[in-house]
């Protein structure tokens, strides 16, 4: 079976071809999005410049912060600045990632738990304004709405990676980071 895994080390099912196609389409994403920095700043300037996002844009965001870590804090600032503007909200996130567990899988724990970690501890004096993040990655919420819509998205966020990722180890890490959240006293309310 070590032939059928993904990098991630986790083995995508043989029951949904369109979810194995879709996994290994992300990796190779990924994987390209480590090895071409210009692709990957086109990639973030685009997101960031643009008022209406597609699903794929969330999906991509997160390919990019996947193997790359030095990308991570721009993909972070961008989507925190996105749900500080509204453009990234709890419902398009859903609409996005739900039901797209198996393909999403190499990004679990590469991208996708630290989003939703640096959303859900999103302050609400974030710098910078609600459309956009600076060619530099910094940027965040808007206001304390903008921190209020970005820890909603990073709850929604782990929410969904709850009910998509069924794996014990997995949930244990969800859980983890959330009880990490709570014990670490940072009150992040007005």
């Amino acid at each position: 079976r070590g032939a059928d895994r993904t990098r991630s080390g986790t083995a995508p099912s043989s029951s949904d071809p369109a979810s194995a196609s879709a996994c290994l389409i992300i990796e190779s994403l990924s994987g390209g999005f480590a090895r071409r920095p210009d692709l990957a700043n086109a990639l973030l300037k685009s997101v960031n410049a643009a008022s209406v996002h597609p699903p794929a844009d969330a999906w991509l965001l997160a390919c990019c912060a996947a193997r790359a870590p030095h990308h991570r804090p721009r993909v972070r600032a961008i989507f925190r600045a996105k749900a500080g503007g509204g453009s990234f909200t709890s419902r398009s996130l859903r609409e996005s990632l739900s039901g797209n567990g198996e393909a999403l899988t190499s990004l679990f724990g590469t991208s996708l738990c630290d989003l939703a970690d640096g959303l859900l501890r999103s302050s609400s004096s974030g710098g910078g304004g609600g459309g956009g993040v600076s060619e530099g990655g910094g940027g965040g919420a808007a206001g304390p709405q903008g921190g209020a819509a970005c820890r909603e998205l990073g709850a929604t966020l782990y929410e969904i990676l709850f009910e998509e990722f069924r794996e014990p180890m997995q949930r244990q890490e969800i859980v983890g980071s959330l009880v990490t959240h709570v014990g670490s006293g940072v009150n992040v309310d007005p």
